[in-house]
């Protein structure tokens, strides 16, 4: 028997939820896949890929398809800082300890994840992690989203091989933002006040030259196999002007403790 149009109907919505393989489908309204993908074709549907048919929770996959807004810049520097990619398994990770789940929900928002955020109770009587914070998880799994993190920039062994991205360069105070929130420090008691970056030496040299560009000037030092962007003293004049241009509008795209600490330090 043919379908009727109500059935064809509730085939279309189901097949758009992205849950259901045409192998389910064809179970569901007894029909043969041939019969059912030339059902959607007839209908207008586009085959969808099996990565995106098997996924249990709903994710827009082409969040970071263009790099074009505030919001994307900035969490493509956390990526690039934090986050981790996995090219076999097409599944994308950024761990952030307990009191900065903020960023990631705010990220799981931007991207309607359905997927919730994973809580992870560190160990800390392992040797190394006695001072280690709980920390929250948000794991995707899709091959278009690493495949567009993949052309922007981003590398599986992000750590030591990194090259800043293609990106708009009036959105580089964005992407600085989210890199410094997860990479940066700026650390000032009574013997030491100090702004800095980490990463790979390709990295940290191009942004050496995109921040002179700004007009602030910080040096390049090695640390083990990788690479530090820093400046210091007590009047240098460099912390004013970067906290100007990578936090000059947009500022509810933040990590607030960090926000908030250098404000109240640097003014």
């Amino acid at each position: 028997m043919r379908l009727t149009k109500e059935q064809k109907l509730n085939l279309g919505d189901l097949y758009t939820t992205g849950k259901f393989t045409f192998t389910d489908l064809s179970r569901e309204f007894n029909k043969p896949v041939s019969s059912i993908k030339y059902i959607l074709n007839s209908m207008g549907y586009v085959a969808k890929p099996q990565t995106e048919l098997k996924r249990k929770y709903f994710v827009s996959t082409r969040y970071f398809q263009n790099i074009d807004t505030p919001d994307k810049a900035y969490f493509l520097g956390w990526i690039f800082s934090d986050g981790n990619i996995n090219i076999k398994n097409n599944c994308l990770k950024i761990s952030l300890k307990e009191s900065d789940k903020e960023v990631l929900e705010l990220l799981r928002k931007l991207i309607k994840s359905e997927k919730p955020l994973k809580f992870i109770n560190v160990d800390k009587k392992r040797e190394g992690f006695e001072n280690s914070k709980d920390q929250f998880l948000l794991e995707i799994s899709s091959k278009e989203i690493i495949k567009d993190l993949l052309t922007v920039g981003v590398k599986e062994n992000k750590s030591i091989n990194s090259s800043f991205p293609t990106i708009s360069e009036e959105l580089y105070p964005y992407f600085i933002r989210g890199y410094f929130e997860g990479d940066g420090w700026f650390t000032n008691t009574p013997k030491t006040k100090q702004l800095g970056i980490i990463g790979s030496e390709e990295f940290i040299k191009t942004l050496q030259e995109v921040l002179s560009y700004y007009g602030i000037k910080m040096n390049i030092n090695k640390k083990g196999k990788m690479f530090t962007l820093t400046c210091g003293g007590k009047l240098n004049k460099n912390y004013e002007i970067f906290f100007n241009i990578i936090y000059k509008d947009n500022t509810e795209l933040s990590l607030r403790r960090k926000y908030d600490k250098f404000i109240k330090e640097i003014y």
